[in-house]
Formats: structure tokens, C-alpha cells, sequence
């Protein structure tokens, strides 16, 4: 077999960084939507094809990945996230927003219950949850704001105490996971209290 200096050697495959670090984002995400809450840095990397190695290349630590999903999410929230016309009847935006919000929790299910675990030890992931739920009260505000500048600011406030939750992922959550609901039928629910508070108000 010929080994001179003049032989050419197959080229070296060079992975691309940025895919690296995608593929690394990819496996945590769907480990943690398969019910995997704390998948160790080896089991990520596996399923990424990369080495246990690489994981600490492209991330300080198992934290810092983790910010990296959220910040993912995030982003793909925002996109499932239109504008609704104040000048809409009520009942026009609140089914708006249901069909949204369906589709955010399909999103956001297990990843939501793995973030709030880490949250409790990560304060950087805690903040980021923090301005994710500040940014979506601000929403519902926006949202009905014909209902809530019809009540004091106090009353508003707590009129937001309660759609906050109840369009949010809890109330779909404890309905769906804990409760066995169908997809429908916390939709109906969500809606019919929403109507119920809104035009009680207070």
C-alpha cells in the first residue's frame, strides 16, 4: 500500500458548530417531551450523535442548555402568537385566543413542567419563565381591554388574577393531565369561564 507524503488523505469531516448545537438543543427538547425531566449530559449527547464532550463545548453547563430550550420555545411560542383586534365582539377574540392557546400548550406541555422543576435551583431559568409570564399577562390585557376599562385598576387587576390562569397552562393542564379532559372539552371550559367572569366583572 502506498504511504508516501504525496498520497492524498480523505478529507477530515468538520461538523458544523452551529448545527452541533442545535442537534444538542433538539435532543434535550424532545428527551424532555418523551417525560424526561433531568436527562444527564451523556444521554443528550447521544441522542445528538455527538460526543458527551462536545455538550460542554457549546454550553458552560447542564443550566446553560437548558436557558437555551426555553429561549427555543419561546421563540416558537411567539410564532403561534397573532394579533387580535380590540374592536372585535368578545366572543370573536376570546375563541381567537383558545385556538392559540391550544396550540401553545401542544407546544409546551412537559417542556413547561421540566422548566418549572429547574426554575427552583436555576435563577437565570426562573427569570426567563418570569418575563415569559409577565409578557403574557400583558397579552390578556391588551386582549380585553374593552372588559377591563370598564372596572377600577383593582378590579382589573384581579380580573387578570383569573384569566391569567385559566387561559393559561394550569387550567388546561390540570384539566387534560390530571382530570382526563379531551382537547374540546377544556376549551369549552376555559371559554365558558372566561364569559362568565368577564361579564360578571366583578
Amino acid at each position: 500500500m502506498d504511504t508516501s507524503e504525496g498520497q492524498a488523505r480523505p478529507p477530515r469531516r468538520i461538523r458544523n458548530p452551529q448545527r452541533t448545537r442545535q442537534a444538542i438543543v433538539d435532543a434535550l427538547l424532545s428527551a424532555v417531551k418523551e417525560g424526561e425531566i433531568a436527562p444527564t449530559a451523556r444521554h443528550i449527547a447521544q441522542r445528538a450523535g455527538v460526543s458527551e464532550r462536545s455538550v460542554f463545548v457549546h454550553f458552560r453547563d447542564l443550566d446553560d442548555l437548558r436557558l437555551a430550550v426555553a429561549r427555543q420555545q419561546a421563540e416558537r411560542v411567539a410564532k403561534l402568537v397573532t394579533p387580535i383586534p380590540q374592536e372585535w365582539p368578545l366572543e370573536k377574540r376570546l375563541d381567537t385566543l383558545l385556538a392559540q392557546q391550544e396550540e401553545v400548550f401542544a407546544l409546551q406541555t412537559r417542556v413547561r413542567i421540566a422548566a418549572l422543576v429547574h426554575a427552583q435551583e436555576s435563577p437565570a431559568l426562573a427569570a426567563v419563565m418570569a418575563e415569559t409570564n409577565r409578557k403574557y399577562r400583558a397579552r390578556l390585557a391588551e386582549v380585553f381591554a374593552p372588559e377591563l376599562s370598564a372596572v377600577d385598576e383593582a378590579a382589573g387587576a384581579e380580573l387578570l388574577d383569573i384569566l391569567e390562569p385559566v387561559l393559561g397552562w394550569p387550567f388546561r393542564y390540570h384539566l387534560s393531565e390530571q382530570r382526563g379532559a379531551d382537547r374540546e372539552r377544556v376549551t369549552r371550559a376555559a371559554r365558558r369561564t372566561v364569559l362568565a367572569v368577564l361579564r360578571e366583572k366583578g
